[in-house]
């Protein structure tokens, strides 16, 4: 159980081949649990994928099953730096989100190369 205020880190790296393409993020955040029923995001200067990091953050809040809300401070994001890596720092910023709170995280990369995520 998370103490309010005090938070836990979590991380996560995606650093994989796909269809001969190099592809990795890394992310590094932490969770503080919330009494209010909503989400704060400390971008904490990524804020250039504040879309994906907001995205990821809603996904996760949606499927987390707990009442009250999460305040989610960005450490660290690694990327290969293009455009097509939204999905990829998606799948990394969910799957660290998940990790920190000691829960179970269904996103997969199948066999494919494709990134499964369930609604």
């Amino acid at each position: 159980m998370i103490d309010f205020g005090t938070g836990v880190e979590g991380s996560f790296v995606v650093k994989t081949r796909i269809n001969e393409q190099d592809v990795y993020a890394k992310v590094r955040l932490t969770v503080c649990k919330m009494l209010l029923p909503r989400i704060d995001l400390d971008l904490n200067g990524f804020g250039r994928r504040e879309t994906t990091i907001r995205f990821a953050a809603d996904y996760f809040y949606d499927h987390y099953g707990e009442r009250g809300g999460l305040k989610i401070t960005m450490l660290e994001l690694g990327e290969n730096d293009t455009d097509e890596d939204e999905v990829v720092i998606f799948f990394a910023v969910v799957q660290a989100l998940y990790q920190a709170l000691g829960k179970v995280c269904h996103l997969t990369i199948d066999e494919a190369g494709n990134f499964v995520v369930p609604r």
